[in-house]
């Protein structure tokens, strides 16, 4: 039984270094025999067909780099017309849920699902209301969907069950701000 009470990784490392060392020597020298010198050009050969696979690799990852940055670009808020009104439309929610009164935070999260609804809708996804829009989203191009999903689902038990559904500022707020991480993933306010 070893009672050693370290491990000496120079040590491994140290062979590791020599392993490669020695293939690297075995590959540099100059042999007469002609299966190594096969064995140099094989080496060669998929070296540059690895180095182009790189090369075409990063050239299609900055092709759609650029598909989704015109696909998911939103024109700033400031600049764009309307987007000034947008923005007061947001600002007028996030007043409501800081409201005493509850019909002010309930009408703050179904004014926030409307806005969300605009955005998926101007984003492109195809569906008679916001759910079958959302259902059309795949989770690699929008990043906040599950927040999306959680704070639409908090909009439909308010529309549905109305003066029974019991909402506090706390979870008022919690929602708002999953409805502002969404908005602010695609630049939207």
């Amino acid at each position: 039984m070893l009672n050693a009470h370290f491990l000496n990784l120079e040590y491994f490392f140290n062979q590791i270094l020599n392993f490669f060392t020695a293939i690297w020597n075995l590959l540099a020298e100059d042999f007469s025999i002609p299966f190594l010198q096969d064995i140099k050009i094989i080496l060669m050969f998929v070296s540059v067909l690895f180095l182009s696979g790189i090369v075409y690799t990063s050239y299609r990852i900055y092709q759609i780099k650029e598909e989704e940055d015109e696909r998911y670009s939103f024109i700033d808020v400031a600049e764009e017309p309307g987007g000034g009104e947008r923005f007061r439309r947001w600002e007028d929610i996030v007043s409501k849920s800081s409201s005493p009164n509850v019909s002010d935070w309930k009408l703050a999260i179904l004014e926030a699902d409307i806005l969300l609804d605009e955005m998926v809708a101007k984003m492109g996804y195809d569906g008679e209301n916001l759910g079958e829009r959302l259902r059309n989203v795949e989770m690699s191009d929008f990043n906040t969907l599950s927040s999306a999903w959680e704070a639409h689902k908090v909009r439909n038990r308010i529309a549905h069950e109305g003066e029974q559904f019991i909402l506090t500022q706390r979870e008022t707020r919690r929602v708002i701000g999953l409805y502002e991480k969404v908005f602010r993933e695609f630049k939207y306010l």
